[in-house]
């Protein structure tokens, strides 16, 4: 006797019906799905020429995006229309992504190929030179700690390199954490200037820190409290030596 396999199956339909909704685009709301004609529904997005990022990081940075598996495989749903508006927004979504990265003349211009079954969009991404960081002026750190490196040494490597500002934020950060480990409790982000040349392709960084004097610890005072009524059976003078923190360390 033979046993059927429909029950299986409807399974797996089900299973992959599943799968396809849970990696279909979810920014519904940002582009319209609807109320447009068959050949002004998006049928795919492509991305060329970003030196830096892959096509999942560039589709994450627009709102036009391409229908998902379910929409594409099993035709559930209607492929998002083309907002003309929301494209010219996207290329300069992409124009100034690159140029946090150190492509100061990056521009995209989004290609739409119209086709009776819909749109087929390509954004070109022309990055143009790089543009190096050729300088760092950093005033207001103070000595180095202890025989190690200074404080402005990881912003020192940055100089020849591509002026990446999430990079740059990100080196900053590292130097007041250090700053902050060090005693210079009020240490606080410095002010920068940034200097471009277009032509040459160069910028130049000023970062003026103000960390301010080192903060010490005045004075230790522990108070124990027991969890019942009574005297605490631990003495604070053990905690103390446990904890390893005395009067004029610095304040970490």
């Amino acid at each position: 006797m033979r046993r059927s396999r429909v029950f299986p199956n409807l399974v797996l339909c089900l299973a992959i019906l599943t799968l396809a909704a849970a990696f279909s685009p979810r920014r519904v709301d940002a582009q319209r799905t609807t109320r447009c004609d068959k050949a002004q529904r998006v049928r795919s997005v492509k991305f060329t020429g970003s030196p830096q990022f892959d096509a999942t990081a560039l589709a994450a940075s627009v709102v036009t995006h391409e229908p998902g598996v379910a929409t594409r495989w099993f035709h559930i749903g209607s492929a998002p229309c083309l907002d003309s508006l929301e494209l010219r927004r996207d290329a300069l979504r992409l124009a100034v992504m690159h140029r946090q990265v150190g492509w100061f003349q990056a521009f995209a211009t989004p290609t739409v190929d119209r086709r009776p079954n819909g749109v087929h969009l390509v954004f070109v991404i022309t990055p143009g030179p790089e543009a190096i960081l050729d300088t760092i002026r950093i005033t207001g750190l103070p000595d180095r700690v202890d025989g190690q490196s200074p404080f402005d040494a990881p912003l020192r490597a940055l100089e020849h390199r591509r002026f990446d500002r999430t990079r740059t934020d990100t080196t900053i950060d590292r130097v007041l954490l250090r700053l902050r480990d060090a005693g210079y409790a009020r240490a606080d982000r410095p002010k920068s200037n940034v200097t471009i040349d277009t032509a040459a392709a160069t910028a130049t960084l000023t970062l003026v820190f103000a960390p301010g004097r080192v903060v010490s610890i005045g004075s230790v005072q522990i108070d124990l409290q027991p969890l019942e009524a009574g005297h605490p059976r631990v003495d604070s003078a053990d905690v103390a030596r446990l904890v390893s923190i005395h009067a004029g360390d610095r304040f970490k």
